[in-house]
């Protein structure tokens, strides 16, 4: 269990909150580590505890605290035994050297010791003269734990200057214990904190603060026990180095504390590549290109730079070349492409030396001519016009116009310029006819105006019915597009859509097309609201608006939630009419805009439950 001393503690377990605390309340838990298989889940889930955990757990708390260690005999199966339980302090009150004793009771039927240790000081750990450090389990803040059984007797644990905490317990179905094995007997208002913990080699540097509650009288201080200062609270280091550093400080009267600082190494790395000319070597995010010697710094072992050198060469290639000429509209099938612009090709041929050998070709284009046309409807007059018009020299060519079925309205009009009214669907041809022929065809078909029709059910909605169709009864239309509020909606007959309960209105857009012209319909679809309002501003305590109350018309709420900057809940209220009056569990928030989510049913949708989102000040 965790028991805060101040409000608003915030506890987590395993890297994630599970409870905030107000002063003298307690946050109780289970944790299990190794359990026997007789222990009797059906008890435990009966306790109503958070959760069961098998695995070492992760402490935290933002305000400071108690965590006691429990233990009772029922957890073994039996009958309910003695409990036993420890306050279990901080790691910073760690010894580095401990001889502990089991219980020797028939009663007692097996014996623990848990240990928590930097997992840098894992490897110093002995328990009876043998190491341990197979045993231990990392987390990933820095730490190790074990859990093991000892036998009935004395024993000694021993790290060779480095810390560990150590927990002794004895289970059984009729009698537990449990204590504190070796506790430093220090002041727990003293603790040194480092600002980092892994350092860099040649540049970082880390500063190392002693904290405390009361005057310090002396502090001397020490690396790997060597004296470097004394009467400080702070000191900033400098490690040439790469290795494992501890730094001790011993503060008259009251405490020895210590901060273990890493530096990792740098690594010095050396590679060759060799690449064909037409290649290109990608490394350290550029294109190596010509013979040298290249370095670069990169990030290796906890963000330190290491340094990669790169020896880089080129090798040989043969090339073979060729050219040749198509006509515009023309393509040449070349090494397996196909290849219709002009240009210089490059393909492999052959392999020598490692490299492959390159094969080029030299493409070229005619210039001939070349026909585009601009097909504009006037859809008021029922006709086409058509603008041609050529590229390149026509001389020597020979321009030709043909229509199926044939148009007697295409003689006598200029090759450039035609201008057509099709009485039925007639294919129009125009072809060059030269070296480098160019044939081109379209369809154009007799214009139609098409008449954009709609009707929309229901003619008007509300924030209580918010979908409607819209069904296009357009006439010589071949297709139809929906548009609302200026998007697109898709081009089905029948438009299905909901609408945004937070616009007043929309407009919707029906165009409708054949093959040459298009009408457009507007209508604008009304949105009746039902009307949520909520002040902005409030002031609690106040002779007037010193409460938050958001009024409804025409619906009831069901659930009101207020939102502190952080996220946090700070206020639940249930029923209709709810109002804040500023506080949280009886405390009075602080000023600052929070957040509030009002849920309500309307009265002529009661099945619906709607939401509504707003922020509101709170002044004092």
């Amino acid at each position: 269990m965790v028991t805060s001393s101040e409000n608003n503690c915030v506890v987590n377990i395993g890297g994630g909150p599970v409870a905030t605390l107000n002063a003298g309340e307690t946050y109780f838990f289970l944790v299990a580590n190794h359990p026997p298989d007789t222990v009797n889940y059906t008890t435990v889930n009966s306790l109503n505890l958070d959760f069961y955990q098998s695995d070492a757990l992760y402490i935290e708390t933002s305000k400071p605290a108690a965590t006691c260690f429990y233990i009772s005999g029922i957890m073994f199966g039996g009958s309910p035994g003695d409990p036993a339980s420890v306050i279990v302090p901080p790691l910073e009150q760690g010894v580095s050297h401990t001889i502990v004793a089991a219980y020797n009771s028939t009663l007692t039927q097996n014996h623990y010791v848990n240990l928590v240790a930097p997992t840098s000081d894992v490897s110093l750990i002995t328990l009876d003269g043998r190491s341990i450090a197979s045993d231990f389990t990392p987390t990933a803040e820095g730490y190790s734990w074990a859990c093991l059984t000892v036998d009935t007797g004395t024993h000694i644990i021993d790290a060779d200057g480095g810390r560990f905490q150590a927990t002794f317990y004895g289970l059984g179905d009729a009698e537990c214990y449990a204590y504190i094995a070796g506790t430093a007997v220090r002041n727990s208002s003293y603790d040194v904190r480092a600002d980092q913990h892994y350092l860099c080699p040649g540049g970082d540097t880390v500063t190392i603060t002693v904290r405390h509650d009361s005057t310090i009288y002396h502090t001397e201080w020490q690396l790997d026990g060597r004296p470097i200062g004394t009467d400080v609270d702070t000191m900033r280091l400098f490690f040439d180095s790469a290795g494992v550093y501890r730094v001790r400080v011993v503060i008259t009267p009251g405490d020895t504390v210590w901060e273990v600082i890493t530096v990792n190494p740098d690594y010095d790395i050396h590679v060759a590549d060799s690449i064909c000319p037409r290649d290109t070597l990608y490394w350290n995010g550029q294109a190596l290109f010509e013979e040298g010697t290249y370095t670069a710094y990169l990030n290796s072992l906890k963000g330190c730079d290491s340094i990669v050198t790169m020896d880089f060469s080129m090798r040989t290639t043969k090339y073979f070349s060729s050219a040749d000429t198509i006509c515009p509209h023309d393509s040449l099938h070349w090494q397996g492409w196909v290849l219709t612009e002009p240009g210089i090709y490059i393909d492999t041929m052959i392999t020598a030396d490692g490299c492959d050998s390159i094969l080029t070709l030299q493409l070229s284009v005619f210039d001939a001519p070349e026909a585009d046309m601009d097909l504009d409807a006037d859809c008021s007059h029922y006709s086409y016009r058509i603008l041609s018009y050529g590229r390149g020299d026509t001389t020597g060519y020979t321009i030709q116009w043909q229509a199926s079925p044939p148009d007697p309205a295409l003689e006598g009009q200029p090759w450039d310029s035609l201008s057509l009214s099709p009485s039925t669907p007639t294919t129009y041809h125009l072809s060059i006819v030269g070296r480098c022929p160019f044939d081109t065809s379209f369809t154009l078909h007799p214009i139609r105006w098409p008449v954009a029709e709609m009707v929309v059910r229901p003619e008007v909605i509300s924030v209580d019915h918010l979908d409607f169709e819209a069904y296009d009864k357009s006439q010589n239309a071949n297709n139809r597009y929906w548009w609302v509020d200026g998007q697109s909606a898709g081009s089905d007959p029948v438009l299905s859509y909901r609408a945004n309960a937070l616009e007043d209105s929309l407009l919707l857009t029906l165009v409708a097309v054949n093959e040459a012209c298009a009408d457009t319909l507007t209508r604008m679809i009304p949105i009746v609201h039902t009307a949520v309002w909520a002040p902005n501003v409030f002031t609690p305590g106040a002779p007037d608006n010193n409460l938050f109350a958001p009024v409804l018309d025409e619906a009831f709420a069901e659930e009101l939630f207020v939102y502190n900057r952080e996220g946090l809940l700070v206020a639940h209220i249930v029923g209709d009419n709810p109002s804040w009056n500023g506080t949280h569990n009886g405390t009075p928030c602080s000023q600052g805009a929070y957040v509030w989510v009002l849920f309500y049913r309307t009265n002529n949708n009661p099945a619906e439950l709607q939401k509504d989102v707003g922020t509101v000040l709170l002044l004092k």
